[in-house]
């Protein structure tokens, strides 16, 4: 019974731990579509106030 609970609390820690990975790359992604978006926003401006 020991050894089972035991399995088990490993495989919440390494899900927990691999969530955690993960929602670090996808604030990192979202983050830097963010930083293009801008990017893309200031060029657009630049465009318009040369018309």
């Amino acid at each position: 019974m020991y050894s089972f609970s035991l399995i088990c609390a490993s495989f919440l820690y390494k899900l927990l731990v691999q969530q955690f990975f993960f929602s670090i790359f996808y604030i990192k992604k979202i983050i830097f579509s963010i930083n293009k978006f801008e990017k893309l926003l200031k060029i657009i401006e630049k465009l318009l106030k040369n018309y």
